[in-house]
């Protein structure tokens, strides 16, 4: 927390890769191991204030788009585990409805965040 303008956002741009065109001295580490901020396996993320998800798509397929762009298995491999997923988190009855509401939005990108 600290006040308007302190660079609290840069901050969580930074750790989290956001920002690709910075330069970044030192180290970052996160539970005791080196992570790099501009890698696609960065586990650092943050749900920004803004919502970045097409309300049009279904959870499920901004779910998949997600995995698609950070993991490197097969399609069918990142189906499965974006149904699993689905599943855990109680959605799979919603799963292929359109998103839509502000509120599913937000969700759905924190959950993007840390599962992938």
């Amino acid at each position: 927390m600290g006040a308007s303008a302190s660079g609290k956002s840069a901050l969580l741009q930074a750790l989290s890769g956001r920002i690709q065109d910075l330069t970044i001295t030192g180290d970052c580490f996160m539970d005791g191991k080196k992570v790099n901020p501009k890698r696609l396996d960065n586990p650092i993320a943050y749900v920004p204030q803004e919502d970045s998800v097409i309300g049009e798509l279904t959870a499920r397929e901004v779910t998949m788009h997600t995995a698609v762009l950070k993991r490197k298995e097969t399609t069918e491999i990142l189906e499965n585990e974006v149904q699993n997923m689905l599943e855990l988190l109680g959605l799979s009855k919603v799963a292929d409805g359109i998103i839509g509401t502000l509120i599913f939005v937000r969700f759905l990108i924190l959950v993007n965040c840390f599962m992938f």
